[in-house]
């Protein structure tokens, strides 16, 4: 088997193993992930954090190493009175750097800011970056 078959049928047993393990009201939302991971595989984006206000929205998302690269940490900016749009990426060692490296979102002097979770086993992923994140926003 190739391996693209091999992952193909890891997706598949998995999705099984899903619908085995769950009642009948959750099939419609496994079915809604088994639809947008055959859509964008392994360029699927997840969400993990928002921050709105009046005037902005942010989006703290993540890829898992998609086409085989580095994992990517991405932040979606929208101004929401001009309705300007950045969107700035980072790649991240590992996907699960995403929870420690996001924890609160602010946006100053036109730029957003990340501060990272405090606890000792965040400061064991946050060590190989420069926190807080902060991405420069550019008009």
């Amino acid at each position: 088997l190739t391996v693209q078959r091999q992952e193909e049928q890891i997706v598949e047993l998995i999705f099984k193993a899903l619908r085995a393990a769950s009642d009948k009201n959750q099939h419609s939302k496994i079915e809604d992930c088994e639809s947008a991971l055959e859509k964008f595989g392994k360029t699927l984006t997840i969400i993990y954090k928002v921050k709105e206000t009046t005037n902005h929205e942010v989006i703290a998302s993540y890829q898992i190493a998609p086409e085989d690269l580095d994992s990517k940490l991405i932040i979606n900016y929208r101004n929401k009175k001009t309705n300007e749009i950045h969107v700035f990426s980072q790649s991240i060692r590992f996907y699960e750097d995403a929870y420690s490296l996001v924890n609160k979102i602010a946006i100053k002097n036109n730029v957003i800011e990340i501060q990272p979770r405090k606890s000792f086993k965040a400061n064991l992923y946050n060590e190989h970056y420069n926190t807080p994140l902060q991405f420069k926003l550019i008009s």
